[in-house]
């Protein structure tokens, strides 16, 4: 319609829009009438005449509401453009028609037009009436009638199986396609039905889950080692793919990593060197084709990996080679339920360090029937375990099957992995008498590939030298930590002169003063006055360098270069020679980092040399120092760093396992910041499966609203929105995950992306209900509250600025305040004035009644 005059000539269903008015004025007048002990309740429908009518309440009879009255507001025929708009509206207190029960099911709406609304102020000659306090309050009327919402879920028990549906069929709105048909009651689906979220993926460099070889439904970690690729029946498979659908995005579980080619190459015929005891390795041999898994019990670094990927490699009792996965555990407590059961596979799974707690008595005997399991179905695995972690009375069952492994022979190893690296040609060094001592130690295996790699990198034959580096530089470190000579006049003292080496390694390359300011911080700590006479009185700081053995280039000092890893091997030494002060070290080491007065240059070094020494140590005490100390600022530094090792193909599974223990227990607030910074970041992009389930766990231990969350999750719904929209679906969906799937949602609204994102996403009907449901909980959420009002006005501000959509947000908020009980939060919204129902909320709150009551008539035809 033109305009309002045209609209009163065409009339309302053959009557003109006066008599319709009338009309309804006199129903509603009735049902008020009828309505004994009410308070009053202004008649919307009325023409204003000097006062509003009324019926006055009766002080003794409690607060009620009208039960199922006609709508005084809304006639099913009539389009949105057309309906009677509220007359009086007041900050503090406001009639407000169309007030309905609590619903909980939408019925198909009418066609909607797009016609010009009534001003609020229309007939009323001036500004809009107040009603006094003996009126419905705006919020009482919002709030609905709690007897109505029982009835109302009582015809809904009546009428259905008890279940939620929510269906919808919305006529497009000026082309948009927000506003399109909806398939009413897609949201229902079959136990194990793979919804629209589990359907959808994108291929991830780096990253390959075994689910993607029959659908992609979940984040590649790399790609596929097969051998065959052919599996044992699509049925097994399938299984397995439901089961890690379910799973991947909750709680625990196991991922699965497939074995690089590279990893593989050292266990083939040619270059593996079986331990020094072969009768090892037989057996073990054995226990995994009688029994379907062994544990292979030996420190880390002494080659149990390589041993038992050549085990699964040669098995021999399949008709074709096993496809060969690490698994990567998520986990509060080992559980075999978690584990993938698909034939044609082999499994590697390092139980080296188990999380807090034993695991459930039942785990060493349902270990072994899932061995006895998996090898008639084909499937095996072997378990790569510590002896100071696999014991206790749970093991008791594993027994049988666990063997103790010892490392293969030093040197024929190293010669082994001389021919692998080209310099078959060195291997006649090997018999030179300089190695004697150690060849007669015997080093474990992954101390044999590093002197191999020494060897292999050395620029000639200077074979003390390469022994030197392999010790870790011990001789020289201890000629630099005790003075043979007497002290001289102006030499620092001997503690003075350690703390300097300490400190140049730790800030090795970085500025000579860092180097010297982080020395007098360790003396500071160990209560060693640094004030102004004391260091004058000390030696000058060339002094000081000078007999660290520390060199100037410029403003940089460096430890003697000549020597390979000198500086790492000088930290580690520290702290292999002094347990006891590890404590008082690590928190020296990180305030350094932390000193905002430290060039960043200098402070990114210390990160980096402590989470190398804390990867090549696996000390996660350092890792949790990185993360609690280095905060503000600082905070970035450790971003970057733990970015890098969490990737790296060496330490990566590593420190994503300390991520994911921090997340899960935290240590601080600190420390959930930081998890959630580095999983909104590069690792996040590259392996957005394994940072959204870190991020899941930082999301429950944050505030609603906050921000560090919301930053994380808008860069991913940039970068990788389609596992952002599985994930979130399938926590959204468990009652368990409720508050995690909510603050993450609040976050996701909380960005322009990100709510473009849901807005995008609320055109699938899952999506959709979702999306309401998430809302309507965030609304009765107490902690949320905050956050909630600050969100939803940001989104009415957006809406009115056209950064998002308004027709597909006011359609969505529709649904959300449909029932009334929901309605409660919009009070703050009013404003007196005439033009509120043109407003986004005015919008919001009108097409919500008249979902009410054509759900409600629909409901009851």
């Amino acid at each position: 319609m033109d305009s309002d005059r045209d609209r009163d000539e065409i009339g309302i269903g053959g009557r003109s829009s006066e008599e319709y008015r009338k009309s309804q004025s006199d129903e509603v007048d009735e049902s008020l009438r009828n309505s004994e002990g009410r308070r009053s309740f202004r008649n919307p429908f009325a023409r204003p005449s000097g006062r509003m009518e009324e019926l006055t309440s009766q002080p003794e009879t409690p607060l009620q509401f009208m039960p199922e009255a006609p709508d005084p507001i809304i006639s099913p025929a009539t389009p949105v453009g057309e309906l009677p708009h509220l007359t009086t509206l007041s900050v503090d207190d406001a009639a407000v028609s169309g007030v309905e029960p609590v619903s909980s099911e939408i019925a198909p709406q009418q066609s909607r037009q797009e016609t010009p609304t009534r001003d609020l102020g229309e007939g009323l000659g001036g500004t809009p009436g107040r009603v006094d306090d003996r009126h419905v309050t705006l919020r009482e009327a919002l709030a609905g009638s709690a007897e109505n919402a029982r009835q109302d879920e009582a015809a809904e028990r009546e009428e259905g199986d008890g279940q939620r549906r929510v269906s919808h069929s919305v006529q497009s709105h000026g082309g948009d396609p927000l506003m399109a048909d909806l398939v009413p009651g897609a949201e229902t689906q079959e136990p194990g039905y793979l919804n629209s979220f589990s359907q959808q993926s994108e291929v991830t460099d780096h990253e390959t889950d075994v689910q993607d070889a029959a659908e992609s439904s979940l984040p590649r970690e790399s790609e596929s080692t097969s051998f065959t690729g052919q599996n044992y029946g699509s049925g097994p498979f399938h299984q397995a793919v439901n089961q890690e659908v379910n799973n991947f995005w909750k709680g625990d579980f196991v991922r699965q990593i497939a074995i690089p080619r590279e990893d593989l190459a050292a266990c083939s015929e040619h270059r593996f060197v079986a331990p020094r005891d072969p009768g090892q390795l037989e057996e073990a041999s054995r226990h995994l084709a009688s029994q379907g898994v062994v544990i292979l019990s030996a420190s880390p670094g002494n080659g149990r990996r390589t041993a038992a990927l050549r085990l699964l490699n040669t098995l021999g009792v399949t008709p074709r080679p096993l496809e060969l996965f690490d698994l990567e555990p998520e986990w509060s407590k080992p559980s075999i339920e978690r584990l993938p059961k698909i034939g044609g596979q082999g499994y590697v799974l390092d139980l080296s360090e188990l999380p807090e707690g034993d695991p459930d008595g039942r785990f060493g005997r349902d270990l072994a029937n899932y061995g006895n399991d998996g090898r008639k179905k084909g499937w095996f695995l072997v378990i790569l375990a510590s002896p100071k972690e696999w014991k206790g009375a749970w093991v008791e069952p594993t027994l049988e099957f666990t063997v103790g492994l010892s490392s293969p022979d030093a040197k024929v190893l190293v010669k082994s992995e001389l021919r692998a690296r080209s310099s078959g040609d060195r291997v006649e060094w090997l018999d030179d008498p300089v190695f004697t001592g150690i060849w007669q130690s015997n080093p474990p295996a992954q101390e044999s590939r590093r002197l191999a790699r020494i060897i292999a990198e050395a620029k000639q034959r200077d074979l003390a030298k390469i022994v030197d580096e392999f010790r870790g530089w011990h001789d020289h470190i201890e000629g630099l930590l005790n003075r043979r000579e007497p002290r001289g006049q102006g030499d620092p003292s001997l503690l003075s002169m350690r703390a300097t080496v300490w400190a140049g390694a730790l800030l090795h390359g970085g500025q000579f003063r860092s180097v010297l300011k982080a020395a007098d911080a360790l003396l500071e700590d160990l209560e060693i006055s640094r004030a102004s006479a004391e260091v004058l009185a000390d030696a000058t700081s060339s002094r000081r360098l000078a007999a660290a053995k520390i060199s100037t280039y410029g403003e940089q000092a460096f430890h003697e270069q000549d020597k390979h890893d000198l500086a790492p091997a000088i930290l580690q030494n520290l702290w292999e020679e002094f347990p006891t002060q590890r404590e008082l070290l690590r928190s020296w080491a990180v305030s350094v980092a932390a000193d905002l007065t430290v060039p960043e240059e200098d402070a990114r070094r210390v990160t980096k040399m402590l989470l190398h020494l804390a990867t090549v140590r696996r000390d996660g005490d350092i890792l949790d120092s990185i993360g609690t100390g280095l905060v503000g600022r600082r905070r970035q530094l450790a971003v970057e760093a733990l970015t890098a090792a969490a990737l790296d193909s060496q330490i990566g599974a590593y420190v994503r396992h300390r991520l994911y223990l921090w997340a899960r227990n935290p240590s601080s607030e600190e420390t959930i910041k930081l998890v959630t910074e580095v999983c909104g970041g590069e690792l996040g992009v590259k392996k957005p499966g394994i940072a959204l389930t870190r991020l899941r766990w930082a999301a429950g231990q944050s505030p609603f609203g906050s921000r560090p969350v919301t930053e994380a999750l808008r860069r991913l719904v940039e970068a990788r929105p389609a596992e952002v929209r599985e994930a979130v679906g399938v926590w959204l969906d468990d009652d368990k995950l409720r508050i995690q799937a909510l603050v993450v949602f609040l976050a996701l609204a909380s960005s322009e992306s990100g709510a473009a994102f849901l807005l995008r996403n609320a055109e699938e009907e899952s999506d959709r209900r979702r999306f309401v449901e998430a809302w309507q909980q965030l609304l009765t959420t107490e902690d949320a509250r905050e956050a909630v009002d600050s969100q939803l006005t940001k989104w009415g501000e957006l809406a009115d600025r056209g950064a998002l959509r308004r027709d597909a947000l006011v359609d969505l908020l529709a649904d959300v305040y449909e029932p009334a009980i929901y309605r409660n939060g919009l009070s703050r919204f009013f404003a007196d004035g005439s033009d509120f129902v043109e407003s986004f909320w005015g919008q919001v709150l009108t097409e919500a009644i008249v979902r009410s009551k054509r759900r409600r008539e629909g409901r009851t035809e």
